[in-house]
């Protein structure tokens, strides 16, 4: 393949990817019910309005190039669900549960071959959704700290927020209530 073929085989991967970026939300979110499931607790109803204030954190991520759960002004979750109007407040007994959120950086390709004298890359090798969304939520799993946001019992609700970028990073966002 020529690296004009490949940067149109990434062009046209990226359209297909963001024209469906909300299958991919989806499915990431019947994915994390399924792993609790698996562990007899009940599934995360899709939350709207919290996959939108997932879809505002993944793609100030991409825009501004970081990946952490602070914004480089300092702004967390909690002022997130705030700004946005949302109180996630989850009363358990004598205990207010306040949210929670997990991240993951994953990528449109999985791997490149390029030209070593040049720098150009003529062939990706693509990920399909399917494997993104695979591959995010076992990254989770293998987070003690992801996996616990995930498997909350007192958590009933959860919105996904997936940004792609250019490059074909794909900067995903899980918010929990």
């Amino acid at each position: 393949m020529r690296p004009q073929a490949a940067a149109e085989s990434l062009t046209q991967h990226l359209k297909e990817a963001n024209n469906n970026v909300n299958y991919l939300e989806r499915r990431i979110h019947e994915l994390v019910n399924e792993k609790r499931a698996e562990r007899g607790l009940q599934p995360l109803a899709w939350d709207e309005r919290l996959a939108e204030i997932a879809r505002y954190h993944s793609r100030d991520m991409a825009e501004r190039n970081y990946f952490e759960h602070h914004s480089p002004e300092g702004e967390d979750f909690s002022a997130r669900y705030q700004k946005f109007g949302y109180d996630a407040s989850n009363r358990v007994g004598d205990v207010v549960y306040k949210g929670g959120e997990n991240l993951f950086l994953n990528n449109l390709y999985e791997s490149y071959t390029y030209n070593k004298e040049t720098g150009e890359i003529y062939e990706y090798q693509f990920n399909t959704l399917d494997e993104i969304a695979r591959t995010t939520v076992e990254g989770w799993m293998l987070s003690e700290g992801h996996r616990e946001n995930m498997l909350m019992p007192h958590f009933r609700k959860e919105g996904i927020g997936v940004v792609i970028t250019p490059e074909g990073k794909v900067y995903i966002t899980e918010n929990l209530a």
